[in-house]
């Protein structure tokens, strides 16, 4: 019935129903307590009478529709009406009438006569139900079978649907697209493309009005059908034959009926099918983040199977193997979830099994589980040593996946010890097992890591080739947002290198593809890189353009790293432009921001630059000051470990103690300069190198003045 409360019956399980129902009760709740507040002051004084003019029509109201008002006043059970306190209503009927004349409209509304109605959802589905033709209840009934929701394909495979009668469905409001778009609205036609192209949506309350009407024969076929075509879907996933987005895409959606399949599969011991989708579910778990669902459903799954297994059935050795599986899988749901402790217990178990059965695939993924475990404890030592056992065994197994697997792990623990030639050397020998495993995840792995070995080894010529091919490799995954940030970095790597027109190319590149992905966070760190660059080139109207567009979108996205670097690039401009309080300034602002971060070595940077302002102004004694309290508690000789922009840091520190005559200075220029020497003769490229030594200014500004002090020291020896 219009403006019922059961008007928009097929959307009555969606999420905006509730806050729907609530508003309504809190609107008639309001004009009911309107009208009672005015019953009560009409009929509490005996003066009422008085007020009533002779002349007051009171046709419109009578007395059996003032009774009706009060019995649905002060009756608890009426539809959203219910009521605190009671009004006196044994006053003259005139008076009242009279003073609600007004209010003879609503009334009237309220009061309104409706035809009888059904009282349960479950009898307006009944009446529902009567109207659909055989045909059509036939196939909603199977359609109970899904859950949440559904392809085309799906419908026709499990439930033998056709388009037709789907649409007919959808048009009686059983069914509808699976959109928040179509779902709440009026009732509309399913085109032909919306059913190839989408998905459809069964509403919960019919599922289960349909699903206590399917016979239990036809429901265990349905079950069946239903297990062997989407647990069939994860068993048909091989890497590489599909994209991993593209197939991510297409099951996700289907998560409630995978687990449902899973799940009855499970219980109806089902082990080759289970077993078939096993990696296909690891897959999809690691993809879609579902690791606390996987782990409830594997922990589930492990129980059932050490039954079966248990057991002296021809399935007993086909579910002791299922089970080890099983248990790496849910081992790593839980290393994700952070239960280490988990981890322990049911890795163990699993490779308990693997032995007594021989099966090395799962003892292989064991050790690496266990040594993943005890890594992410902080026990580095027993983590190497399970790496250590995995990998012989993966040798003497000829296994090259597991290989690349053990030899990637054993170099990020080597790494993340700061053990970087021992991380490299495990790196490089994964390299030509990339060929035979042809694995793009891994690969991609791997040279990420190659790139950040390399770089932290200073060989940025290496690094930035390792970092185009993690880009190539994304690019063939199309992990967009992946190559964005890469490019960025390559472009940074460029920026080293001093390479200045590959680095623009490369910022403007990652820049683009940001704008393109609305990844406005790596989009402010390449514009922030072009200004860079420009102010390298000492081309600074191009430099400070770029700068306050990236300040802009980092201030817009609250990137205070990003807002640091665009603040320290324009000091610099204005440092070299002569501007020396407007550098001092964003000196202050960045020095803000660096606090705020609280990092030691941002701290330490924005310090030496203040100290260069200070010393374009003259004040060499607070220079000093500023650059004593940078290099506190600072060995010169340790200058060489710092991070870039260490030369800078070297070069401006040197500046303001040569000023000040201090004998530090000579010392600070020899560390600078044998730093930019280590770092040059890592660069293989011959171009490269001269660009790294003559292209980027404080390299440049370095040598002249070592050469400077040679020529000095030869000319005081003569």
């Amino acid at each position: 019935f219009q403006h019922d409360f059961l008007e928009g019956l097929r959307h009555i399980d969606s999420a905006s129903f509730q806050a729907w129902r609530i508003a309504r009760q809190v609107t008639y709740r309001h004009q009911i307590e309107q009208l009672q507040q005015k019953v009560a002051s009409v009929t509490a004084s005996p003066k009422t009478m008085m007020l009533v003019p002779a002349q007051s029509p009171v046709t419109h109201l009578n007395e059996q529709d003032l009774a009706e008002f009060r019995r649905r006043v002060h009756d608890p059970h009426y539809p959203f009406l219910t009521l605190v306190g009671t009004g006196e209503m044994g006053k003259p009927r005139l008076a009242l009438a009279s003073a609600l004349q007004a209010d003879t409209p609503l009334l009237q509304s309220i009061l309104r006569k409706q035809t009888k109605r059904p009282r349960t959802l479950q009898a307006v589905l009944a009446g529902a139900w009567q109207v659909l033709s055989p045909a059509e209840r036939t196939v909603l009934l199977r359609c109970s079978i899904f859950c949440n929701s559904f392809t085309l394909e799906a419908a026709i495979v499990v439930a033998s649907a056709t388009s037709d009668v789907l649409s007919q469905l959808a048009a009686h409001g059983f069914l509808a697209p699976e959109s928040p778009g179509n779902w709440v609205g009026e009732r509309q036609e399913i085109s032909g493309e919306q059913l190839n192209g989408g998905r459809l949506h069964i509403p919960e309350l019919v599922r289960q009005f349909a699903a206590v009407q399917l016979p239990s024969a036809v429901a265990a076929e349905l079950q069946a059908c239903h297990a062997d075509y989407y647990l069939g879907l994860l068993a048909a996933w091989e890497a590489g034959e599909v994209g991993e987005q593209q197939w991510r895409d297409r099951l996700q959606p289907d998560f409630a009926n995978l687990r449902s399949a899973w799940m009855w599969a499970t219980d109806q011991g089902l082990v080759p099918l289970l077993t078939a989708a096993l990696e296909g579910w690891d897959c999809l778990c690691t993809w879609t983040d579902t690791y606390l669902e996987s782990a409830i459903h594997l922990t589930h799954t492990a129980g059932r199977l050490r039954g079966v297994a248990a057991g002296n059935s021809s399935q007993a050795l086909p579910a002791k193997a299922l089970l080890a599986r099983v248990l790496r899988s849910l081992a790593m749901c839980h290393r994700a979830l952070g239960q280490y402790t988990h981890v322990l217990q049911v890795t163990q178990e699993a490779l308990e099994l693997a032995m007594h059965m021989g099966d090395d695939k799962a003892e292989l993924s064991c050790y690496f589980e266990l040594g993943a475990a005890a890594h992410f404890q902080g026990d580095d030592t027993q983590a190497r040593q399970m790496m250590e056992k995995g990998l012989t065994l993966a040798q003497q197994q000829s296994s090259s996946y597991w290989q690349l697997r053990y030899l990637l792990a054993l170099g990020i623990i080597a790494r993340e010890v700061q053990d970087h030639p021992t991380a490299l050397a495990y790196y490089k020998t994964a390299l030509p097992l990339l060929h035979q495993v042809a694995n793009p995840l891994l690969e991609a792995d791997l040279f990420n890591h190659l790139s950040m070995v390399y770089l932290a080894l200073g060989d940025f010529v290496q690094a930035a080739d390792c970092l185009q091919q993690y880009v190539t490799v994304n690019q063939q995954r199309g992990e967009m947002i992946q190559v964005a940030v890469a490019t960025s970095n390559l472009g940074n790597l460029w920026l080293l290198l001093g390479d200045f027109a590959q680095a623009i190319a490369t910022f403007r590149a990652a820049q683009q593809l940001c704008a393109a992905l609305g990844e406005q966070r790596v989009e402010a760190a390449c514009l922030s890189g072009l200004g860079m660059a420009f102010a390298q080139l000492d081309k600074m109207e191009a430099a400070e353009g770029y700068c306050q567009q990236a300040y802009q979108l980092a201030e817009a996205e609250d990137l205070q790293q990003t807002l640091r670097e665009v603040r320290i690039t324009q000091g610099h401009i204005r440092l070299r432009q002569g501007q020396v309080a407007a550098a001092r300034a964003a000196y202050e602002q960045a020095m803000t921001l660096s606090q705020t971060l609280g990092g030691t070595e941002e701290i330490r940077e924005v310090r030496v630059y203040r100290a260069a302002v200070l010393l374009a102004q003259g004040e060499n004694m607070q220079a000093l000051a500023e650059i004593n309290a940078a290099l506190q508690g600072f060995n010169p000789d340790g200058f060489d470990t710092f991070p870039m922009p260490a030369q800078q840091i070297l070069l401006t520190a040197y500046q303001v103690l040569a000023a000040n005559q201090h004998w530090w200075a000579p010392k600070i220029l020899q560390q600078a300069w044998r730093l930019v020497q280590n770092q040059a003769t890592k660069i293989s490229n011959a171009r490269l190198r001269d660009a790294f030594l003559t292209n980027v200014p404080v390299n440049r500004e370095l040598g002249r003045l070592i050469l400077q002090s040679q020529a000095q020291v030869l000319a005081l020896g003569n």
